[in-house]
């Protein structure tokens, strides 16, 4: 393999490596809505005025948390495999 190349592939896998890290902060934000839609919620449900607007509230924060996170973490998992195969030709050639 040509050396320009071989360092085009190891830049792009450290590129995308620290997007990959970006996309961690993204879905732990993510799992925050998803907490504090659970803490909503909950007091929509359990606090002392029932609040409708708490509740509906609520729960649509978490159903946003929730898909939001598990769309990044799917990204995550693809990305990484994506990695290690550009690694992994990187190696072999």
């Amino acid at each position: 393999m040509d050396v320009n190349k071989r360092n085009a592939l190891l830049k792009e896998a450290e590129m995308q490596s620290a997007a990959l890290k970006r996309l961690a902060v993204w879905r732990t934000s993510a799992l925050c809505l998803f907490a504090s839609g659970s803490a909503v919620s909950y007091a929509g449900f359990f606090g002392s005025s029932g609040n409708l607007f708490l509740k509906t509230g609520g729960i649509i924060l978490m159903i946003l948390g929730f898909t939001g996170a598990a769309v990044i973490n799917l990204g995550i998992k693809n990305g990484t495999r994506n990695v290690e195969k550009i690694l992994k030709a990187a190696e072999e050639e």
